[in-house]
């Protein structure tokens, strides 16, 4: 076994082994926040559809969280506030559903319900998700850049580009 710890070929194509599995996990995860966003986003959908056509109010999520708890106790992300920040991520986008399929899944869903709670509009929403996949943020650093109003600070930066 140790013959093959000093083998520069082996350890060549140890790196590349590796590499492989790092960069399939990482395919792998983006793939599952990308389903996550899908899945949140129609189950938000489905709630203020079932909301508009009844009287059942906002009992009703708080009624599906403990139903759905109890249904699959080992899955998070079915809490009260997380189905409520559900309805309010499909209320935003639904008028833009092809940004849902298109960047919604690019970064992960606590990134998405912080965007909804502290920018204004979808413009500003666009922003920042954006900036976080191109600069893969993490959710404090995002928070940073939102709370230091980066979006209007890029808009507002000095530049020597004509205005059309």
């Amino acid at each position: 076994m140790a013959k093959f710890a000093l083998d520069k070929t082996y350890i060549d194509w140890l790196k590349a082994l590796k590499l492989k599995i790092a960069t399939t996990q990482l395919k792998a995860a983006v793939a599952v926040h990308h389903e996550l966003v899908l899945l949140y986003f129609d189950i938000g959908r489905m709630i203020v559809e079932r909301q508009s056509g009844s009287n059942w109010g906002d009992a009703l999520i708080q009624q599906i969280a403990i139903d759905l708890k109890a249904e699959f106790p080992d899955v998070a992300g079915f809490s009260r506030s997380n189905l409520y920040s559900m309805k309010q991520f499909f209320l935003f986008y639904r008028d833009t559903p092809e940004f849902i399929h298109r960047l919604g899944g690019q970064i992960p869903w606590r990134h998405h319900v912080l965007i909804l709670q502290k920018t204004k509009n979808f413009k500003e929403a666009l922003f920042y998700v954006q900036a976080s996949h191109e600069n893969n943020w993490s959710r404090n650093i995002l928070g940073i850049q939102i709370e230091t109003n980066l979006y209007a600070r890029q808009g507002a930066a000095i530049h020597n580009f004509e205005k059309k």
